[in-house]
């Protein structure tokens, strides 16, 4: 049966040319939201459907780190798979804080397009 609705895949991506990438290549199966830093992020949790999240972590003074573990604080976010896709390699640190998949860059964005369908248990 075809799923009446579209699932959604929030990217936060520091880095602009890698943002529209991942968004570019997601686009193709999912509804994106992307952002470039934590303004609005915890809020659009709130309003929309979110079905998986693809998060940079490594910002100036770990402030994707914060966000990671706010989400992870929020009730709308705390279920929802949530990929790191980092230059730095905190896989460690990161499936501490919640990640469920971590991702090292340079990282091709079908593979983060792969991830998140094992993740939702797509084909």
């Amino acid at each position: 049966t075809m799923r009446s609705t579209i699932q959604s895949v929030l990217i936060v991506e520091n880095d602009g040319p890698t943002r529209e990438l991942y968004s570019r290549e997601i686009k193709r199966e999912y509804r994106v939201f992307a952002y470039a830093g934590e303004r609005g992020v915890l809020d659009l949790l709130l309003r929309q459907n979110i079905s998986a999240i693809v998060l940079e972590p490594s910002w100036p003074n770990g402030r994707g780190w914060d966000l990671l573990a706010a989400i992870r604080r929020a009730p709308a976010g705390r279920g929802i798979p949530l990929i790191l896709c980092s230059t730095l390699d905190a896989r460690a640190c990161g499936m501490r804080l919640g990640a469920s998949a971590y991702l090292v860059k340079p990282v091709q964005a079908a593979e983060v397009v792969d991830t998140v369908k094992s993740l939702l248990g797509l084909p």
